[in-house]
Parts: structure tokens; sequence; C-alpha cells
């Protein structure tokens, strides 16, 4: 199979300095990989396949590929752990971590575990809530602030990248249909 690779690089990109070195390649990976074009096959058809099913289905395949990209782009933490991050910041106080669970979906072992390592590597604190011992909660650090920083540019491009070409009602759309979906499973969107 060949496949051509269309590399679309900002002028950010040019920077020189060694610490920038890593969002240059974190940069060029990720227009590279998501802007592929196989010649041979061309894309994949759903044809024959009931909506609910496709959708189930590239729900999936989507998950997965934005797991791979962004997986490339952080050193010490996974795309999973770096959204339980982005969600800390949705929190006007630091949650518990059964919140942080029903938030991003995963249950308080998985975000226990996610959260043991990111205090680890020094984004956030796990503390006891000084109300009800058996709760503990996350606190951001400074670094997670840095490094939200740092990667602010790279999040945008692969954001423009991930929602080329859909137009804004078509993700409101999306957006709307995905918030019912999770609340016919149990889930807590709004």
């Amino acid at each position: 199979m060949v496949i051509e690779l269309i590399t679309r690089c900002s002028s950010d990109l040019y920077k020189t300095s060694l610490e920038n070195i890593d969002n240059i390649h974190n940069m060029l990976y990720i227009n590279s990989i998501t802007y592929y074009v196989s010649k041979k096959g061309g894309p994949m058809k759903l044809t024959n396949i009931q909506e609910e099913y496709a959708i189930y289905g590239m729900l999936f395949s989507l998950s997965n590929r934005i797991q791979t990209i962004g997986d490339k782009v952080f050193k010490d933490i996974t795309i999973k752990q770096q959204f339980l991050m982005i969600a800390l910041g949705m929190f006007e106080q630091p949650p518990t971590l059964k919140e942080m669970g029903d938030l991003i979906g995963c249950s308080y072992q998985n975000v226990k575990r996610m959260a043991e390592h990111l205090q680890e590597e020094n984004y956030l604190t796990i503390t006891q809530d000084e109300t009800d011992k058996r709760k503990l909660l996350l606190v951001p650090t400074k670094k997670m602030d840095q490094v939200a920083a740092e990667n602010e540019q790279v999040t945008v491009e692969f954001m423009k990248a991930l929602y080329n070409g859909i137009s804004k009602e078509d993700l409101q759309t999306t957006l709307k249909t995905l918030i019912k979906m999770d609340h016919n499973i149990g889930g807590k969107m709004e």
C-alpha cells in the first residue's frame, strides 16, 4: 500500500531552541498522521451497515486513533491521563475520585490508578477531604498548568485537524446526539 503523507507545518515549528524540539516533533507527528491519504483502496465505505452499528464501530475506531496519536504526543502520561487533567480543570473545587469517575466515565479504581501515576509525575496531588476523611480529592499542581500551557499549540493543531471541514451545525448536532447516548447508558454529561 502506498501512503502519501501530507505534512503541514506552521511557522511556529521553525523555532530552533532545544526546549521546542519535542513540541516540533509532536506537531509534525500529529499533522502527518492526521493528514495521510491512501492512494490504494481509498476510504473504507460503511455500506450495508445499519447506522446504529456504524456509529458504534466508529466511536471505538475514532477513540483508538485519538489514543494512538495522543499517547505519542505526551512524554510521561497517556492521553487518558491527559483527559483526566483537562477534566480536573472543569471543576471549581477539587473533585473527589468518584466525582471525576462520574465525569469521565471511568470506575473509581481506574481514576485512582491514573491519579496515582499523575501524582508520581507531580501533575496533581491526592489529598484527604478535611470534612470526610474517606474521600480523596484531586488537586492540580503548577506542573499541570505549565504542561497545559506548553502543549496548547499542539492541542490547537490537533483540534483543527480533527474537526477540519465539519460545520458548526454538524458539531452541535453531534454533541447533542452524544449527550443523549451518554444519558441512555447512565452518563451525566450536560
